[in-house]
């Protein structure tokens, strides 16, 4: 590492002539690693911690680039940035720096960055202030702590969340069955008998963050509870009582994580089985005898011969 030499002149008189003469005094520095500075004492730091409570949350797909900002202005436009140092979560180690104390213009700035972290993925562009990540991977995601150290002005903290997104890999209903009589083989449950109950399993594999599992019907969103099971998030939709308006109803999983990700569905229709109806009619004749006739709504007779789904869909 270079060193460099600096000349402060310092003039005293002397106590025999009263002349003034030039004491020249040399200190000798070097530029040395951003991380010993954390060592050194700095007036404008507090002794409290600075980081912000409310931070800003950046989302970007795997194998994207990140772009995090670090708004590195001075309260005057006179002012000087000397120093921008990096950090990330709890560590007081920095990842980055951007060193201009011995530079005048940004772009002779000295850039440091830590191979083991960032390798040659990382640069920073001082006139936008964004930390640039490329191709972003899961290890990338956490908080990351930003620094600047002005001339005169007092130091600056900033904090961003970087949130790597994952995007789901699929969805399955467990108790979907093919019917080989539609057309298009659409997908239904088991069938149920009238008045009993009904339930559905929606299965998310992948996915980060975490996704939302949530069952609608007909368009309406009827269940918003799920859970984590191992690498999976389940939803099981159970219905007490089913009765003739849920014939034609069509159920459908979604599963969402991120605005950057498409939602992942799964649809089925339900397969309720009627049971037979009486309608007593009274009907008034001319002499006033009653008579009955029994009507018998549509019901489906014959079980229907179903394709299970290969089991293959459900590994995990």
């Amino acid at each position: 590492m270079r060193a460099n030499t600096a000349r402060r002149y310092n003039f005293a008189a002397s106590p025999h002539n009263g002349r003034k003469i030039a004491l020249i005094l040399v200190a000798s520095y070097s530029l040395r690693p951003i991380i010993e500075l954390e060592n050194s004492t700095d007036s404008k730091r507090p002794a409290t911690s600075p980081w912000k409570n409310d931070f800003e949350t950046v989302q970007v797909l795997v194998n994207e680039a990140a772009s995090l900002q670090c708004k590195a202005n001075s309260a005057t436009t006179v002012d000087k940035i000397t120093l921008i140092i990096w950090y990330k979560n709890s560590s007081s180690a920095p990842i980055y720096s951007v060193d201009m104390r011995e530079r005048q213009r940004p772009e002779y700035a000295d850039h440091w960055s830590d191979e083991k972290i960032l390798e040659s993925r990382a640069r920073f562009n001082f006139d936008l202030g964004l930390l640039i990540i490329e191709r972003v991977r899961t290890s990338d995601e956490g908080f990351y702590k930003c620094r600047v150290d002005f001339k005169q002005s007092p130091t600056k903290y900033f904090e961003i969340q970087l949130v790597v997104v994952m995007p789901i890999q699929n969805v399955t209903i467990l108790e979907a069955m093919q019917d080989p009589e539609l057309p298009d083989h659409s997908f239904v449950l088991p069938a149920v008998v009238e008045g009993n109950s009904l339930t559905a399993t929606c299965i998310a594999v992948g996915g980060h963050p975490q996704p939302n599992v949530h069952w609608w019907r007909n368009n309406e969103l009827i269940d918003q509870t799920f859970e984590l099971f191992e690498d999976k998030v389940a939803n099981v939709l159970s219905l007490d009582r089913v009765g003739r308006e849920n014939v034609d109803d069509k159920l459908v999983c979604r599963a969402t994580n991120s605005k950057l990700t498409k939602m992942v569905t799964a649809a089925v229709s339900a397969n309720v089985y009627l049971v037979q109806l009486e309608l007593a009619l009274a009907l008034n004749s001319k002499d006033e005898q009653t008579t009955q006739r029994n009507a018998t709504q549509r019901n489906a007779t014959q079980q229907k011969n179903y394709k299970t789904l290969p089991q293959s869909l459900f590994a995990g």
